[in-house]
């Protein structure tokens, strides 16, 4: 163990808790009596709104023009439903007159079609040794090829062992042949 090691375990900077070992600073939030999965409210409403004035916009998408905060919160509790911030970097901020639980419902639904519609490509892996005989050889440059045509990337590595490391250069066929299908 280092002597800055035993010196200098713990020293609280700022909020923040750092461990500084050989120099080097690892910062964690001390994180005591908060939940990590609860992020608080997605939008702010209503009374949260904490703003002078918000332009906000009827439920049908009509403009009713920039407002006084309180004056737009009373209107929507007139009508039944929620003020709700959708566009807070706005000048003024833009909020709507909308149910939030329906809001909220139909923003799950959107995010969980664009999921859906999303493509994820992996890269598979196929490994080679330098004495791979060509029955093997072809049969993996068969499942390559089928994988690529499916929209997967393929990443082709050869491995040596041993003493195979200084033959690398005559050994290199698998790499060749390949290359020279795919490139």
């Amino acid at each position: 163990m280092s002597n800055e090691y035993v010196f200098r375990l713990w020293t609280l900077d700022f909020g923040l808790w750092t461990r500084e070992k050989r120099g080097a600073k690892i910062a964690s939030r001390y994180s005591r009596n908060r939940n990590p999965r609860f992020r608080g409210p997605q939008h702010r409403t209503n009374e949260r709104i904490r703003v002078p004035s918000v332009r906000v916009i009827d439920e049908d998408g009509e403009q009713l023009g920039v407002m006084d905060s309180r004056d737009a919160v009373k209107r929507a509790r007139e009508e039944g439903k929620d003020l709700v911030e959708v566009a807070p970097n706005a000048k003024p901020p833009v909020c709507r007159i909308i149910d939030y639980g329906k809001f909220l419902y139909e923003e799950k639904k959107k995010a969980a079609e664009a999921k859906k519609k999303q493509v994820t490509v992996q890269v598979k892996e196929i490994k080679f040794r330098p004495g791979t005989d060509d029955h093997d050889y072809q049969y993996r440059m068969e499942r390559a090829r089928g994988w690529i045509e499916d929209g997967d990337k393929v990443r082709a590595t050869i491995s040596f062992r041993g003493r195979e490391m200084t033959h690398r250069r005559t050994r290199r066929k698998p790499a060749r042949q390949t290359a020279r299908r795919y490139c």
